[in-house]
Order: structure tokens, then sequence, then C-alpha cells
């Protein structure tokens, strides 16, 4: 399910074990069910992080607030500012003018996805 329907939205879920997943994308939300109508499926835990060289490295671990009490993985993704002048905002694009003043606004943003690693779990 797309998060904000005015935005790009992508994502790639990796089954890694019977219960545990890897969640990669923005603007997406994610839900565990039970093929049994009699079960609900909820999420043990979410981390968020990243790979270096190859092996997982976690960031943080999301809370009940961000999970709709383990009942969803809303995958945003991140904003960064680039060292690219956004010229769109009328800045003056050379580096080197004397004028120019570095603000929030001045820099490009850069969209990256989140990454997640879960574990879920079905409920009786």
């Amino acid at each position: 399910m797309y998060e904000k329907n005015n935005e790009p939205a992508y994502g790639l879920i990796i089954q890694t074990d019977i219960d545990e997943f890897l969640v990669a994308g923005m603007n997406f939300k994610v839900f565990i069910s039970a093929n049994d109508p009699n079960k609900i499926g909820y999420f043990e835990q979410i981390w968020e992080g990243g790979y270096e060289a190859g092996k997982w490295s976690p960031a943080r671990l999301l809370n009940g607030d961000e999970t709709w009490h383990n009942y969803a993985l809303i995958a945003v993704g991140r904003l960064y500012d680039s060292s690219e002048v956004n010229a769109s905002k009328g800045l003056l694009e050379a580096e080197g003018e004397q004028n120019f003043t570095y603000s929030y606004a001045s820099r490009k943003k850069i969209a990256t996805p989140g990454v997640y690693k879960v574990k879920a779990y079905i409920r009786n």
C-alpha cells in the first residue's frame, strides 16, 4: 500500500528465513497476514539499518508508534542534502560567487530507500 499517492514509491521484500524478511524501499506500507482468517500477523521486530562490507549493520529498532504497535512496516526512506546547488530555487550555481549563501533549501535533495530487517509472527 502506498503511503503518499503523489510521490514515487517502490519496494522489495526478500524472505530470508521462515519468519524473517529483508525489506527495502520507500513510500509504502507492509502488513503481515495469515492464511488462517482466525489468526493475526504481527511484526516482532523491525530494525532499520543497512549493509556495510556485506554484513548487516542495524541502526535503530523501530518502536510501537512507528509500526502501528507492530501491525505495519511503514517504509518512508530518507532525504539527504547533496552537494549540488538546487538551480530551480533561483540560487547562484557558481560555488565561487560572492553572493552565494548556503541554506537548507539551496541544495538538491536525494531520496534513498529505507532498509529493514524484519521478524514476523502469527498470533492465534
